[in-house]
């Protein structure tokens, strides 16, 4: 398959690899759900309805950082194949003395279309509290402007036992964020 993409088109053959790429360098943050089970404590009335609405999301939101570098090969103007490799972390308080740290380790994938991209991810996390493990993520993302890219996760979790309970815990990955990525352009076909 690597093969049948670096052929495809006119393509230069005395030219190495590494310049017939692009490379990026970028920070992504945003707000993702916590679910329940990582969720700060939340006091519902039944009387109360939509007032509480405000306290219910701040509740359950977190914020995930991420430092990411990627490599895009171009097919043609329009179409771009990428991958890339990251470390993010969030913490997230459950109570004023009691918080969780998690730390990921993204490699993904994506396809690229005009200003939009799909991309697919493997994560390997590690948390002071939880035993390593293994989780997804699927994001759509769109540039908006030069630098400047909106990111929506759309599905992804990693699952969590608990280094002295043996609890269960699900990081859920769904959300909204940005992405300020710098391009260094190469693409030298």
């Amino acid at each position: 398959m690597v093969f049948l993409l670096l052929s495809a088109g006119e393509v230069n053959q005395d030219v190495p690899l590494w310049k017939k790429l692009s490379y990026g360098i970028g920070y992504s943050g945003g707000l993702c759900w916590t679910g329940e089970d990582l969720a700060k404590p939340f006091e519902a009335s039944p009387i109360a309805g939509i007032y509480q609405l405000p306290e219910y999301l701040a509740a359950h939101l977190y914020w995930l950082n991420s430092i990411e570098v990627n490599a895009v090969y171009s097919l043609n103007e329009k179409e771009r194949i990428e991958v890339g490799v990251g470390y993010g972390w969030a913490r997230i308080e459950k109570y004023s003395n009691v918080f969780y740290e998690f730390h990921l380790f993204p490699v993904w994938i994506g396809y690229a279309y005009k200003k939009s991209v799909l991309r697919l991810s493997y994560i390997y996390s590690y948390s002071p509290q939880y035993y390593y493990r293994y989780g997804y993520r699927i994001s759509s993302i769109f540039q908006i402007a030069k630098w400047l890219y909106f990111r929506i996760d759309m599905m992804g979790r990693i699952w969590y036992i608990g280094r002295t309970t043996g609890s269960h815990v699900c990081l859920c990955l769904n959300g909204v964020g940005f992405i300020i990525e710098y391009n260094f352009k190469g693409g030298v076909r």
